[in-house]
């Protein structure tokens, strides 16, 4: 008897314990399908239900196999609800002139670049017809291509004459004038001043860069220290000694800020 009791005891403690697991999977399963409805509709809200990025995970191809039904009765209704509807009066209807679709033209480049014509002549055997006569120049195929000229450096040697007289009349030697220049005693022309100024100031190239062009492209050391010295040069040649020293931290202070020597780091 002893025994029963204790069987029947076991049997009702896990019939206590089976019905409890079988509440607590129910109330896990009703806790998952709301968070999971909620889910669906934030997701619905922020990407709209047919946005590429919604998928149901119910039914994912769903809308890859939309029926042509549902989307025929999906225009019907958009349809019905005009917005010529009701009380409105057709009046207020705003007529919009159809649309024209302009062909594409292509378009050539600036007119102010120049332009070097290069005539492409005909085979010499083209030149000639089936029927023996000599074929004659009609019109050209015309067709633009943007070209590219590298910069060209190179040593201007000024050489300026000198005269005497073969007689050897004292005081009687000329020597052509020097031109003029901005940096007359400078060793660059002024084309490559204003290369160095628009480099630095208008495309932003710090002179440590143009350092390395130079010697990587052109072949030759230009250092930058040489570069920071004659533009700060360039803003305005003093007229004597004195002012030179006068100008100097003035210049360095405010005009040769912006052409300072930049650091390689």
């Amino acid at each position: 008897m002893a025994t029963d009791d204790t069987l029947q005891c076991q049997v009702e403690q896990l019939t206590c314990e089976l019905k409890l697991s079988r509440q607590r999977s129910e109330q896990f399963e009703k806790a998952y399908n709301q968070l999971l409805f909620q889910f669906k509709q934030l997701q619905r809200s922020l990407f709209g239900r047919r946005s590429e990025r919604y998928e149901d995970p119910d039914d994912p191809q769903g809308l890859l196999f939309e029926s042509s039904e549902a989307r025929d009765e999906s225009s019907l209704e958009e349809n019905d609800a005009s917005p010529f509807d009701g009380d409105k009066d057709l009046d207020d209807a705003v007529s919009i002139a159809a649309y024209k679709r302009h062909k594409k033209t292509k378009k050539s480049f600036a007119e102010h670049l120049p332009r070097k014509e290069v005539v492409i002549p005909v085979s010499e055997q083209d030149k000639t017809c089936a029927c023996g006569c000599q074929k004659n120049l009609v019109d050209y195929e015309r067709h633009e291509r943007l070209n590219y000229i590298p910069p060209v450096y190179e040593v201007i040697v000024e050489l300026r004459e000198k005269v005497a007289c073969p007689k050897g009349c004292v005081g009687q030697i000329v020597i052509a004038p020097k031109p003029k220049h901005i940096l007359p005693k400078g060793k660059f022309t002024e084309s490559i001043l204003a290369h160095l100024i628009v480099s630095k100031l208008d495309d932003r190239q710090p002179f440590y860069h143009l350092e390395k062009q130079f010697e990587t492209r052109a072949g030759f050391s230009f250092p930058r220290q040489t570069m920071a010295r004659t533009v700060i040069d360039c803003v305005t040649p003093p007229t004597t000694t004195e002012q030179f020293a006068k100008r100097r931290g003035h210049w360095l202070r405010h005009w040769g800020s912006g052409c300072h020597i930049t650091p390689s780091s």
